[in-house]
């Protein structure tokens, strides 16, 4: 009880020091639209500069078929620090499609050569959900490590990056290959 009296008092003594704020009543509310909520989404991606996204292709030799497999598709992840980031990915191998979810990739950025080239080997657990043509799989396992590559004095937005990946229900290595790697 007596921490409940408390809060409630520190509550009381912070609303007691804000400024007063006028509501004006004389503007329309906008309209929500989905192209309202749509060009809202828009703008915060295109002005936060947290965003990287990465089309890559991905090379499997199947172990089990002794076939190569081919495949690839596209990364998005927002940056949560210089360490650390948070990633969405779609991918396509083998006539089958895969949504990568809750994936965090930790990072540790270095130069060398001066600081003429940055390096940032990265790590990434995770999960896949496969949806397509074998989709009664459910979730899967996947985790990984690369590595990326900057010039800063070339492009302070691009750089090359690959990894490879173990996944749950594919035996063998997954090889990406990101020639395009572009920070908003």
């Amino acid at each position: 009880m007596k921490k409940l009296i408390g809060t409630a008092l520190i509550g009381l003594a912070c609303t007691m020091n804000s400024p007063a704020q006028v509501l004006n009543t004389n503007t329309s509310p906008p309209t929500l639209t989905f192209g309202y909520a749509l060009q809202g989404v828009f703008d915060a991606m295109t002005t936060a500069s947290n965003w990287v996204a990465a089309p890559f292709v991905t090379i499997v030799q199947d172990t089990r078929t002794d076939k190569t497999l081919y495949g690839g598709g596209i990364g998005l992840l927002y940056n949560l620090g210089e360490h650390s980031a948070a990633m969405v990915r779609l991918d396509a191998l083998d006539n089958n499609f895969y949504l990568t979810s809750a994936n965090l990739q930790l990072s540790l950025p270095f130069d060398i050569m001066s600081g003429k080239v940055r390096m940032t080997p990265f790590g990434f657990v995770g999960g896949a959900y496969k949806f397509g043509s074998e989709a009664d799989d459910g979730m899967i396992g996947v985790a990984g490590a690369g590595w990326d590559f900057k010039i800063p004095s070339f492009s302070k937005h691009y750089s090359f990056a690959f990894d490879a990946e173990y996944w749950s229900d594919r035996p063998g290595v997954q090889w990406r290959i990101a020639p395009i790697v572009w920070r908003f």
